[in-house]
């Protein structure tokens, strides 16, 4: 199915371990993910809207993303409607 892409909203679920993830480090859990599924929902800055202290995500978190998934894997940002 090109042009479809499945997947989770987060990948940071410590019960996935030994489902998702092969080990128990969740520095790894992303690029784990990846092995799965080609796309992910990230919802972290969704929850902040509304507080006074919201605001991009810092550029090296987007980095670390990255570093962690090949070209090809989709993220999917979370927004209010």
């Amino acid at each position: 199915m090109e042009g479809v892409h499945i997947g989770t909203c987060s990948w940071k679920y410590p019960s996935w371990e030994g489902l998702v993830y092969t080990q128990a480090c969740e520095d790894e859990y992303l690029s784990q993910y990846q092995r799965r599924y080609r796309t992910v929902e990230v919802d972290q800055w969704f929850w902040s809207l509304g507080r006074s202290s919201y605001g991009l995500p810092d550029s090296s978190v987007v980095a670390s993303y990255d570093r962690a998934t090949d070209s090809s894997f989709r993220f999917t940002i979370k927004c209010p409607n």
